[in-house]
This record gives C-alpha cells, structure tokens and sequence, in this order.
C-alpha cells in the first residue's frame, strides 16, 4: 500500500493524479476503478491487519480522524465512488450513506447491518454459527480424551440460536456427552468461576466479549484444556487460548465483489476460520 502525500509529481512527462486529504489519510491501492473505502478511526489502531485487509478493496482509502464530525459525508461527496467499503464500526451510517447516494453500490461486512435493500451488499457474521462450527472443532480435536471428557462452553448473554448449534454439533460427533453450557449475563459471575474451577475441564469454547474471554481461560480453566475462544478481529492469541474463532473478511468481502453487477443487493452470512497456534 503507498500513501499519497498530496503534492503532484511528474513521471514520463504526464502528470499523476492528486488526491486531496479530507482531514483524513487517503493512500492508493488496487481495488476496483471507482471503488473508495472509508475506515473508522479506531480500526486501524485496534486491528491494522483487518484494516489493512478491508483496504485492500478500495482504489482509495480514507480513514476518519477521531473528530470527524461530518468528514464521512464530505468525503463521499468529495469522491464520488460508484462502489463503496465501508468499516465495520460504521454500521450505524449505512441506511444514511444509501438514502444520500441512492446511486452508491455500498459493501459492509460486520457484526450487525440494516435490513436488506437496493444497494446494500452486506455480510454479516453470526455468533451462532461460530457457536456451531465450535461444537465441531471441538468434538473431533483429539481422539485421546476418554469418551466422557467433560466439554463447557461460555456465553455470555448467549442466543439460544448459538447456545443449541454448539450443543448439537457437538454430540453429533460425541453423542452422550453432553457438554456444559454456562450462559452468564455478567463478565466475571464469582459461583460459576468457582464451579467451573473444581472440574477437571478439558474441552472449552469461550464466547464472552472483551479482555474478560482469556481471563476465563488464565484463571479458570485447567492448564491442561484446549480452549476455542469466537473473537472478530483476532490479533494476538493469549498463552491460554489454544486457537480462535475470527471473521474472515478477506473471503467474505470476495464473495460480495461477486455479485455487484450480478444483482441490486446481497444479504449473506458472514465465513468464520479458524486461527491455531
């Protein structure tokens, strides 16, 4: 990826095209002619890789300063794009961004997103099916463990949805053991610690938001457990997380490039992969 800095240059006689800094950083990539990605501030900061990733899709790209108040507007206004990126934390402006530039073909994938309509080429990635490839993972990880191995998974304020997919996943593949379901509605409830802390806990899936998941794994689960832990970004696994559930924005985004032009709009499931130490 380079940046661009703004200042003309010539090459070969013929002059490169400038591209104006909206109070953001703009830099060149490869996507599409008419393409344009708008990335939230934090992303960058929070996960440079996915940013990076998402970036990769636009013939430009903007990132809002922290006090960007209207810059998304005017950048869009500025650059016209015929094909719109947007980052995940900007779900909130994706039926205003349509409603302003009904012509605008705009891309999201993220954990939430409007309604289906014209325009809109949205992923979005369910808890529940990371819930449900979980159970399968962890059934067939290691064919060692004694039949009635003991197998919890952590929700915090968990769907239904997710909590029954990792259930029957898992018994599809280890019929009779029923794993232990926690389905807490605070980070860190002090009975279900204690409870789980007196299992010999081999198996875990960790589906609790924030810096609280890997606490569940350092401070709770035996050292000796694998544990499967549903994270969007990914990032730096912790030493006592095993391997990670993240989105797959790269595959997910390819599979909306797709049908831009084969159709008005697209409503799919976001794709999970796995990460392993």
């Amino acid at each position: 990826m380079k940046e661009t800095s703004g200042k003309s240059k010539l090459q070969n006689g013929s002059m490169m095209v400038v591209l104006v800094l909206l109070l953001s950083m703009v830099s060149c990539t490869r996507g599409m002619a008419g393409s344009l990605v708008i990335l939230d501030p934090v992303l960058p900061v929070l996960a440079p890789e996915v940013a990076a990733t998402i970036g990769r899709y636009g013939r430009s790209t903007i990132t809002l300063p922290f006090d960007a108040s209207g810059t998304l507007y005017s950048a869009i206004a500025a650059e016209k794009p015929a094909v719109l990126f947007l980052s995940p934390l900007l779900a909130p402006e994706l039926d205003r961004i349509l409603d302003s530039s009904p012509a605008i073909r705009l891309v999201y994938a993220g954990g939430t997103a409007s309604a289906p309509r014209e325009g809109l080429y949205s992923a979005v990635f369910s808890s529940a099916d990371a819930a449900g490839m979980a159970g399968t993972i962890l059934a067939g990880k290691d064919p060692t463990l004694p039949p009635d191995a003991l197998c919890v998974a952590i929700f915090m304020n968990g769907s239904e949805e997710a909590i029954q997919r990792f259930t029957d996943s898992y018994l599809a593949a280890k019929p009779g053991n029923k794993p232990i379901i926690e389905n807490i509605v605070t980070p860190w409830p002090t009975a279900t610690v204690n409870r789980l802390k007196s299992l010999d806990i081999r198996q875990a899936y960790i589906a609790v938001p924030g810096k609280d998941a890997a606490r569940w794994a350092r401070e709770v689960l035996p050292g000796n457990s694998f544990v499967l832990m549903e994270s969007a970004f990914g990032g730096l696994i912790d030493p006592a997380v095993d391997a990670m559930l993240v989105w797959d924005l790269d595959s997910s985004l390819k599979l909306l490039v797709n049908r831009l032009y084969a159709s008005t709009s697209a409503s799919i499931s976001g794709i999970w992969r796995l990460l392993e130490r």
